[in-house]
């Protein structure tokens, strides 16, 4: 059995090359990545597992955030060239885990097609300086992830609690021939033939937000992209396009304090039972 994984990056040096080693220390057998088209090192570091025979790099520089045309040319590839029995699609800020410890455990005598899996975001106190290594800074989530709010205005609406409370949408490891299509945001598949749908016994735990600097280059660069895309709708990804208009217009706390708690609401929470210290991950990267 053939497990691929399919990385979609840009910019993203200061986390992908632990992401890469972990997944393939956790059942993943080959990576097909697609670089678009960074600036900060991360196709370098693509390029090294590439000669180390693990991975197979494929630029897509385009700036209007096609993700569904690119991930799924490169889900074909898995499949087609590469030989996946599985496939899945992450990011370099998601870190897939099971209690087993690897990935396929979920893949032997399997009863779906697709298996969905859960996601916990992982924060800190956005106006605390920390300068460890970014798993041990982000080691709280929500005890249980709040409903997505009901806003009457996406882009204006004042946000309840931080956005990293909120629930997240699961994403998908599917059957190479269950699929047609990836959809936008990977969290489904089209597919012309009916398929069989189960949950996985395993979360991904997600860092979208490790420190300043990488926000808001990540919601500037985000946000643009997706204003360029006219071929999604204006409600994906409105957060990034939020943020992005936010940080553009130099209100960078306003952003992150809208995504991440400070360190006032993280002390309160943490008390309530609210927000809890999860040290799952730390350990992996000690």
């Amino acid at each position: 059995m053939k497990l691929v994984m399919i990385l979609l990056v840009r910019d993203e040096a200061d986390i992908v090359s632990e992401n890469i080693r972990y997944h393939l220390r956790t059942g993943v057998d080959f990576i097909v990545a697609i670089d678009n088209g960074s600036v900060d090192g991360t196709r370098d570091i693509l390029s090294d597992f590439e000669k180390a025979g693990v991975l197979k790099l494929i630029d897509e520089p385009g700036r209007n955030y096609s993700q569904s045309i690119w991930v799924t040319h490169a889900a074909q590839y898995a499949r087609d060239i590469v030989g996946a029995d599985w496939i899945f699609s992450n990011d370099a800020d998601e870190f897939w885990s099971v209690p087993s410890g690897d990935l396929k455990s979920n893949l032997v005598d399997a009863d779906f097609d697709v298996f969905t899996f859960n996601r916990r975001n992982m924060f800190y106190p956005w106006n605390v300086d920390d300068n460890r290594h970014w798993s041990s800074k982000l080691r709280f989530r929500v005890n249980e992830p709040e409903p997505k709010p009901v806003l009457q205005d996406i882009y204006h609406s004042s946000f309840p609690s931080p956005y990293l409370y909120w629930t997240l949408p699961p994403k998908i490891m599917f059957r190479k021939d269950s699929f047609d299509v990836v959809v936008q945001g990977n969290h489904a598949i089209q597919s012309d033939k009916p398929f069989s749908k189960g949950a996985a016994d395993g979360i991904i735990y997600h860092y979208p937000i490790r420190d300043k600097e990488q926000f808001l280059r990540k919601m500037s660069q985000g946000g643009q992209a997706y204003a360029k895309n006219t071929k999604v709708p204006k409600r994906m990804g409105w957060h990034w396009r939020r943020w992005g208009q936010l940080v553009d217009n130099g209100q960078w706390e306003t952003a992150i304090g809208e995504a991440m708690p400070c360190s006032t609401q993280l002390t309160e929470d943490l008390q309530t039972g609210r927000v809890v210290e999860d040290l799952e991950m730390v350990e992996c990267f000690l």
